[in-house]
């Protein structure tokens, strides 16, 4: 794992992470494919209870509770 000096370069390093697994994801399902960015707390904020797809479409998804109330939250650290 890096050393982080400055916490935005980790922020980076994340945004440039998840940015590659929707392209590579897109890639296999095509343009009418969605991905809901679940734990992406880059794409969502954690004590939200909707998230927006990613894709051509675009649909909104609301969870019953804020991701921060899962038993396990899904979060990529």
């Amino acid at each position: 794992m890096p050393d982080y000096p400055n916490i935005l370069d980790m922020a980076a390093d994340q945004k440039m992470l998840w940015a590659a697994c929707y392209e590579a994801i897109l890639s296999i399902v095509g343009p009418t494919g969605v991905i809901i960015p679940l734990g992406d707390t880059n794409h969502e904020a954690a004590n939200r209870t909707t998230v927006t797809g990613i894709g051509d479409e675009q649909p909104v998804f609301t969870y019953s509770e804020a991701v921060t109330a899962f038993d396990t939250p899904p979060y990529f650290l």
